[in-house]
């Protein structure tokens, strides 16, 4: 009987140590889970952080630009008029109107698409004020010397996403200005509105 009830207390003291190591075995499981995740948490909330400050800065970044873009256009086309005797920066601004939703960078282009065209303004100078990435773009909207226009210029230009919306936006204010040309010159407005009723359909396609 004595070494039944000695046998029972082994057993059971073996029991209540091994219920011990396992309820620290889970105890530590748990602070371990819970380091982990404090870990994860931290670095995830430090990853946001790095993340929004990035966009914040590339936010800044487009601001400047646009704003630089909008003041160089108004500098350059100053003392230009259009067909109907505007100034021509009423179209600069309308185009780039149309092409302020799809965000900065597209109205920065747009404020910039005749720039090289029609003034002194070359790319190397759009490069040294705005960087490689918007004179890539100006460049796909500006027109080469002696470049066929639907063969080369608007086949290079569909390259561009961007270069193709701002485009579209041009061709289609040109558009709504072809009844006011009408009464100026309504064989050339006819010729005109062929040329940008065919680049509108051929931008739209996909």
């Amino acid at each position: 009987t004595l070494k039944k009830l000695c046998f029972a207390g082994i057993i059971n003291y073996k029991n209540t140590l091994e219920s011990s190591m396992a309820r620290m075995g889970k105890t530590l499981c748990q602070t371990a889970i819970a380091s982990d995740l404090l870990v994860s948490v931290m670095a995830m909330r430090s990853l946001v952080k790095n993340m929004k400050e990035e966009n914040k800065s590339k936010m800044v970044n487009s601001s400047t630009q646009l704003s630089l873009a909008r003041e160089l256009a108004f500098a350059q086309h100053e003392g230009q008029y259009d067909k109907l005797g505007q100034p021509y920066i009423f179209h600069v601004e309308s185009v780039a109107k149309g092409v302020a939703h799809l965000g900065a960078e597209y109205e920065t282009i747009a404020w910039l698409h005749d720039i090289v065209e029609d003034t002194d303004t070359t790319l190397d100078d759009i490069e040294l004020q705005f960087g490689a990435r918007v004179r890539r773009e100006v460049d796909a909207i500006t027109q080469r010397p002696n470049e066929a226009y639907f063969e080369t210029y608007i086949a290079r230009l569909k390259q561009s996403k961007i270069a193709k919306q701002v485009k579209f936006a041009d061709a289609s204010h040109n558009l709504v200005r072809i009844p006011a040309f009408q009464a100026i010159d309504p064989d050339k407005a006819k010729a005109i509105e062929v040329k940008y009723r065919a680049l509108c359909a051929d931008l739209k396609h996909k």
